[in-house]
C-alpha cells in the first residue's frame, strides 16, 4: 500500500509537470517556425492558419493544466503576448513593427521557457507527500533488503550443495565431450530437475556414442568405396583439401608421384601439380591443358612417363569450393605413337625424294625436246607426269 501511494504521487507529479514541458516546447517550436514564415515567406498567408492553430491549441493546454506557483501568471503573460504578437503580424509592417514584432516573438520563447524551466524544477524537487513517502518507503525497503540478503545467503548455501556441485558436474562432462569423450556416465543421486537432467544427459551421450560409431563404420566404407573406384582409373588421381593437402589418392598416383593422403603438394616436386590446384582454385573451373610440351616427364624403373595434368574443382550447394581433383593422364604412349608417325613421315619422304628428283630432271629434258619431237598425247603424258611429281616433291 505504502508503494502503491509513493508511486502514484510521483506519477501524477511527473505526468502534470510534463505535459506543461510539451506544451511549452510546442509553443517555442511553433512561434520559431512562424517566424521563419515571416522571414522567408514561403507561405501565401502569414502567419499560416496550422502554425496559429496549434499555437492556440498548445496555450489552451497549457492554462488548463497550471499545477506550479507562478505558472499561472507566466501563463497568462505568455497569453497577452501572443495576441499581441498576432494582432500585429496580421497587418503589413513597418521597419518599427517588424522590430516591435521580434520583441513579441522573443519574449513568448523566454515566457515559454521560463514554464518549461519551473516545471522541470518542480519534477526534481519533490512535494513534501513525495519526500514523506519517500522516507517510509526506504525504511521498509532496507528491512526488505535485509530479510533479502539473509535468504539469498541461506539459499546460496543451499544451492552450492544441492544445485550447483551436479552442475557444475554436468558443466564438466560437457567440456569433456566437446573434446571428444563420450565415455561418460553421471551419477543420478537424486529424482529432482537435477537428477532428471543427469538422466537425460547420460542418454545423450549414450546415442552420441551410437551415432559416432554409425558415422564411422559409413565413413569407412565410403572411403573404402571410394578408394575401390579411384584405383579402377587408368589415370592418376588425388583429391586435394582447400589447404591444398592431399585427402585420398589412387595406387597409380602412389605409384608415379609419391601422392599419399597428408601430402602438401604446395612441397612437391613436380611443381605442375601446384600450378594446375592454383588455377582450378582461383578460376573455380576445370582445367585440362593439352600439349606434350606442358606434359610432365617422369622416370619410373628405368622407364620414361610423361603425364599430363588436369584439375577439376568440387564445388557445395552454396558455390564455395570444397576441394580440387588432380587428374594426370598418361600420354607415353600416344607420344611414342606422335613420335614413330613423325620418324616413318621422315623416312618416307628421304627415300622418295631421290627418285622424285630422277623423274622430274627425265620431265623436264623430254619436255625440252632435245631428245627428239613429241606428238600431242606424248606431251600431255609428259606434262601430267611432271605436274605429279612437282607436288609430291
Amino acid at each position: 500500500l505504502l508503494m502503491e501511494r509513493y508511486n502514484q504521487t510521483l506519477e501524477r507529479i511527473f505526468k502534470e509537470n510534463y505535459q506543461s514541458i510539451a506544451y511549452s516546447h510546442t509553443m517555442h517550436a511553433t512561434i520559431d517556425k512562424i517566424e521563419d514564415e515571416r522571414m522567408y515567406k514561403t507561405s501565401a498567408q502569414f502567419p499560416p492558419r496550422d502554425l496559429i492553430s496549434a499555437f492556440q491549441s498548445a496555450l489552451t493546454a497549457e492554462k488548463k493544466n497550471i499545477t506550479v506557483r507562478g505558472e499561472q501568471e507566466l501563463a497568462d503573460e505568455l497569453e497577452k503576448t501572443w495576441t499581441r504578437y498576432l494582432n500585429l503580424a496580421q497587418n503589413s509592417l513597418s521597419n518599427q513593427e517588424a522590430k516591435s514584432l521580434r520583441d513579441f516573438s522573443r519574449r513568448i520563447k523566454d515566457l515559454s521557457q521560463q514554464i518549461i524551466d519551473i516545471n522541470l524544477a518542480s519534477i526534481f524537487s519533490l512535494d513534501g507527500d513525495v519526500q514523506a513517502s519517500t522516507k517510509e518507503a526506504r525504511k521498509v525497503m532496507v528491512a526488505l533488503l535485509l530479510v533479502g540478503v539473509a535468504l539469498a545467503l541461506m539459499l546460496i548455501f543451499y544451492s552450492s550443495r544441492s544445485i550447483l556441485y551436479p552442475l557444475g558436474l554436468i558443466t564438466r562432462s560437457a567440456e569433456e565431450i566437446a573434446r571428444g569423450n563420450l565415455d561418460l556416465t553421471l551419477p543420478v543421486s537424486s529424482r529432482d530437475e537435477i537428477g532428471k537432467l543427469s538422466e537425460s544427459f547420460n542418454s545423450m551421450t549414450l546415442k552420441l556414442r551410437e551415432f559416432r560409431r554409425t558415422n564411422r563404420t559409413q565413413f569407412e566404407r565410403v572411403q573404402k568405396t571410394t578408394q575401390v573406384a579411384l584405383d579402377t582409373f587408368p589415370e592418376a588421381v588425388a583429391v586435394v583439401g582447400p589447404d591444398g593437402k592431399v585427402e585420398i589418392a589412387n595406387h597409380l598416383a602412389h605409384q608415379r608421384f609419391g601422392l599419399f593422403a597428408g601430402v602438401d603438394i604446395l612441397k612437391h616436386e613436380q611443381k605442375t601439380l601446384w600450378s594446375t590446384y592454383q588455377e582450378a582454385f582461383k578460376t573455380l573451373q576445370p582445367v585440362k591443358y593439352k600439349g606434350y610440351e606442358r606434359a610432365i616427364q617422369l622416370f619410373f624403373e628405368g622407364d620414361e612417363y610423361f603425364f599430363l595434368t588436369g584439375a577439376v574443382p568440387m564445388l557445395g550447394d552454396q558455390g564455395e569450393l570444397q576441394g580440387v581433383t588432380l587428374v594426370l593422364t598418361d600420354v607415353t604412349n600416344l607420344r611414342r605413337i606422335d613420335e614413330t608417325k613423325s620418324s616413318m613421315l621422315s623416312v618416307v619422304s628421304h627415300e622418295l625424294k631421290t627418285p622424285l628428283t630422277s623423274i622430274r630432271m627425265a620431265t623436264h629434258l623430254l619436255l625440252d625436246e632435245r631428245l627428239g619431237q613429241l606428238n600431242e598425247k606424248q606431251l600431255d603424258l609428259i606434262l601430267t607426269a611432271r605436274d605429279d611429281a612437282e607436288r609430291l616433291h
